[in-house]
């Protein structure tokens, strides 16, 4: 029998005994982090607290008690993105919109009523974009029409899809009512109906189509669209903002009162009355029409708009911004901050564990995905740092699309930026070393153009060097560069062709082959690797390989969404995720020698036509692949799917998950999605170098704990539940520090209240412990 088929005959009798070890995975004590700086509405209850609806929330301050309440879907919300929040008239109520057309009713106890019908309708688009009150009924403006609900009843009386001559689903942006008439804002004009009319007949309702006038003598005027038109009414005329104008409708006719300009940081935001006056807010201030600036926005914060808070001259106003929370401004112009405690944004599309236990996340992950600035965030498991120059001015000003990140054994974190090149950052340090820039005038980083670098993927080698990719698409210069504690750099560039640097995402295994991900489809994509002999500046012994579709037809795609090396099992694996399915390297140690045809690639059937972001390896083995329809699990042999998470039965609000990481000495898994990042408990621990065995909760009552912990395992513990007696009753399997009993036998049945023995022995450590269990009624 050739050598060969007696390896794969060996491996695949490994594979299967270990597949028969496969721990059951769960995911339990969900927490969800979602970013609540960017405000889209607010509120103020009778308690004095400030309601914020944000992209990822609500926020509630209480400035007397310095605390906040924080609501996303964790907490009691079915959506967290919030378009709306108004007080209900003469109650200790607020309702709130969300962006998939859900209505919460919450009262200042924080008791929430989900109003579902105008999300189940299955409207196209059933954004809630805003909330009047008449009576006991609440005028609901979106995406879809109109819809009146029954506060005192919670029920909808009314839905409006076609108002006057508008197109059916005509969204509705706004809406006013003002003594005994309905108005409300469409992108492309205003409509008006009396109260006493049946508002679902459209022949009853007035139709105004936007004109701007150039002139006193202009008869035509020129039509205006604009998706997010405002309303309101201030003496005996009603205001529309329309981007670049103002308009005045009065008489029948629409006057333009105020140009703001083309440019962006001159348009009009919003607009709202303020203390007899009409407001109004471009992304950078809050002015009064005719005169006056009310506030200036923080250096490069934007805003989303304002809102006034109640209808007194010395009302408040809430001055919303894009990733900084709100601004509560007073009738003297005084102001107050309000920035809750949460990640900047809700992508996180890279995350990092660092050894002392901190999370990083970025939000992007490589250059196919639509990048946004943000800088990059810090989650201690109390509270969070952001890392961005609205809240860390001592930063480097550098580009704050950060696309790629890791976390180094001695805590430094290496974060890649889209242009601004690499950040290393170091939080123990002093300010003064707190941050070090590399990029093309202080390494050997090449820019795409100069003064333009981007750094991909970042990893870190056994002698503690660091390794970043140097992506420039099809110019020549730098592919991979490495660096020392003391910065002495060495440059590689592509050896088969130097103008091609289509490579973003990378990882190292074992041996120190580096496999660096391509990421266009065309034959010079694929996967290079590359073994430096462990001797960086010694070219005679750098052994290059790659792999294509053309030379490896079981590779599913030449553009690489991740990589992942496994060195659990046997001579090490490499998994390879694309944007159509998955590959596996599974003889890596190949690859130090630089021999591509010695490499074999499988595809593998369990993922085929998955679109898969990242790839996980956790503590016992396990891949954890994140996809567009969530997240699979295959265990250790990679050759059974033995979990899966989307959002039909866990905590996740979508399926598209972007991100994976974990900290193997407590188990939590890090998700990370476009909103927010998910945490959960798992029970794949690094396993402890020596047995100390212990179980909790002690006693075990079974109906009121459901599960038993065995704690302190050893890596490849055969665990024994026994009598005193030695009769065998329950029979585990774990490879982790921690597993789990629910109290049953091996035949499924639950064991009578008692004393039992747990012995674990392993394979790997030829060692065994025991601990003692009691079962109680």
């Amino acid at each position: 029998m050739k050598k060969q088929t007696i390896y794969i005959a060996l491996m695949a009798i490994m594979l299967a005994a270990i597949a028969a070890k496969a721990q059951k995975v769960t995911l339990n004590n969900w927490q969800v982090h979602t970013s609540m700086l960017s405000v889209q509405a607010g509120a103020t209850d009778s308690r004095g607290r400030i309601w914020l609806g944000t992209s990822g929330g609500i926020a509630i301050f209480d400035n007397a008690a310095q605390d906040t309440i924080l609501l996303n879907q964790r907490t009691g919300l079915l959506n967290s993105d919030i378009r709306v929040l108004k007080n209900i008239p003469d109650s200790d109520r607020i309702i709130a919109g969300a962006i998939d057309g859900m209505i919460e009713i919450i009262s200042e106890d924080i008791a929430i009523s989900h109003i579902t019908s105008i999300r189940d309708h299955g409207f196209n688009n059933a954004a809630i974009n805003d909330i009047a009150f008449t009576g006991d009924s609440a005028c609901i403006a979106g995406a879809f029409g109109l819809a009146v609900f029954d506060i005192s009843q919670m029920i909808f009386t009314n839905t409006v899809e076609t108002i006057g001559t508008f197109p059916k689903n005509t969204p509705v942006n706004s809406i006013l009512i003002d003594n005994d008439t309905i108005w409300v804002a469409t992108s492309s004009g205003m409509a008006s109906i009396p109260l006493s009319k049946p508002i679902n007949v459209p022949s009853n309702w007035n139709t105004y189509i936007y004109r701007v006038y150039a002139s006193a003598g202009d008869t035509v005027g020129k039509k205006m669209v604009y998706a997010n038109a405002k309303i309101v009414k201030l003496s005996d005329t009603v205001y529309a903002n329309l981007n670049t104008d103002i308009l005045a409708f009065k008489n029948q006719e629409f006057q333009s009162v105020l140009h703001a300009g083309t440019v962006d940081w001159q348009s009009v935001i919003d607009i709202d009355v303020y203390g007899g006056r009409l407001a109004y807010s471009t992304p950078y201030t809050l002015n009064l029409l005719n005169g006056g600036t009310i506030f200036q926005a923080w250096g490069d914060s934007v805003s989303n708009g304002f809102q006034v808070l109640g209808t007194s001259p010395d009302a408040d106003i809430l001055y919303f911004y894009r990733m900084l929370g709100a601004q509560l401004i007073h009738s003297d112009y005084t102001s107050m901050t309000v920035t809750p405690n949460t990640p900047i944004v809700n992508l996180f599309l890279g995350i990092a564990v660092a050894p002392d236990g901190k999370v990083y996340g970025v939000p992007d992950n490589s250059e196919n995905v639509e990048r946004g600035s943000g800088g990059f965030m810090c989650y201690d498991g109390t509270s969070w740092t952001n890392y961005s120059r609205l809240f860390t001015p001592d930063m480097p000003d550098i580009s704050t699309r950060f696309c790629s990140i890791t976390a180094a054994p001695d805590n430094r974190i290496y974060v890649s930026s889209w242009g601004g090149g690499l950040l290393i950052l170091d939080a123990n340090s002093n300010a003064q070393e707190k941050y070090k820039v590399l990029n093309d005038s202080s390494s050997k980083l090449v820019g795409y153009v100069p003064g333009f670098t981007i750094a991909g993927s970042t990893i870190i080698d056994s002698k503690g060097s660091a390794w970043t990719v140097n992506y420039g698409e099809n110019t020549n210069g730098t592919l991979l560069m490495t660096y020392d504690s003391n910065y002495t750099y060495t440059a590689f560039t592509n050896p088969y062709n130097q103008g091609n640097r289509y490579f973003f995402n990378m990882d190292m295994d074992n041996y120190g082959t580096k496999w660096i991900c391509s990421t266009t489809g065309s034959d010079g994509g694929g996967i290079l690797f590359f073994n430096d002999g462990n001797t960086p500046t010694n070219p005679s012994d750098d052994k290059w390989g790659r792999i294509n579709t053309s030379t490896h037809p079981n590779l599913v795609n030449n553009a690489i969404n991740c990589c992942a090396a496994d060195n659990t099992l046997g001579d090490g694996m490499l998994w390879i995720g694309t944007s159509n399915g998955a590959s596996l390297v599974y003889n890596i140690y190949s690859a130090s020698t630089g021999a591509s045809e010695k490499v074999r690639v499988n595809k593998v059937a369990l993922l085929e036509g998955q679109n898969i972001h990242d790839i996980m390896i956790d503590a016992v083995g396990n891949k954890w692949f994140a996809t567009s329809n969530g997240i699979w699990v295959l265990n250790q042999a990679g050759d059974s799917l033995i979990a899966q998470f989307a959002k039909s039965d866990s905590t996740l609000m979508n399926n598209a998950v972007y991100s994976l990481a974990t900290n193997p000495d407590n188990g939590l898994i890090y998700i990370g999605t476009k909103d927010g990042l998910y945490i959960a408990q798992s029970s794949f621990l690094r396993p402890e170098k020596e047995y100390a065995i212990s179980v909790y909760p002690q006693p075990f009552k079974i109906d009121r704990d459901a599960e038993l912990t065995i704690d302190g395992l050893v890596a490849s513990s055969d665990v024994r539940i026994i009598t005193p007696d030695g009769m065998l009753i329950k029979h585990l399997e774990s490879n982790s520090k921690r597993t789990t009993w629910d109290g049953k036998d091996d035949k499924g049945n639950r064991v009578a209240p008692g004393v039992y023995i747990v012995i674990g022995n392993s394979s790997a450590t030829k060692s065994s412990a025991a601990g003692k269990i009691a079962v109680i009624e």
